[in-house]
């Protein structure tokens, strides 16, 4: 009777040992399966990546009138030279030059975000782009905002 007894508590910690050791190699598994996705998304979510991945995604820069960027940096550092804007006597902006890094087959959008203007793309020499800007007359009134907002979105 104790040999049986014996034999069955040897099979019974035999099978313990084995459960727990599933057991905890589970645990492990899954600890390294979340710290892997904390780590992911804590990468995911961060600004950096998000101005990244838009700035290849959409890239879009967002200036004034004042020439200031209000938004859009990774899309200018990797699309964007530089940019000229031309105003008349009165201060209103009539043209907009863009200098793009790289030859773009098609122009890059621009819209006004204040007010309604009619803007005619033309290329110019090597990578720019001229855009002729004029007040809508019907939607303006005869007034225009002294700082007006672009955006200006790289399609290619």
């Amino acid at each position: 009777m104790c040999q049986k007894l014996g034999k069955f508590l040897r099979n019974a910690n035999n099978q313990l040992a084995n459960v727990s050791g599933w057991i905890t190699f589970s645990l492990l598994i899954l600890g390294a399966w979340w710290g892997l996705d904390t780590y992911i998304k804590a990468k995911i979510t961060s600004p950096e990546m998000i101005e990244l991945v838009s700035a290849r995604i959409r890239p879009i820069v967002i200036f004034d009138s004042e020439k200031k960027v209000v938004s859009g940096e990774a899309a200018m550092n990797s699309f964007l030279e530089d940019f000229d804007i031309k105003k008349d006597a009165k201060g209103i902006v009539t043209e907009i030059i863009i200098t793009t890094k790289t030859l773009l087959n098609t122009p890059p959008v621009l819209d006004c975000l204040d007010d309604h203007f009619i803007i005619n793309s033309e290329k110019g020499e090597k990578f720019k782009w001229i855009y002729k800007i004029e007040p809508y007359p019907a939607l303006t009134f005869g007034k225009v905002p002294n700082v007006l907002r672009f955006r200006l979105e790289f399609v290619n």
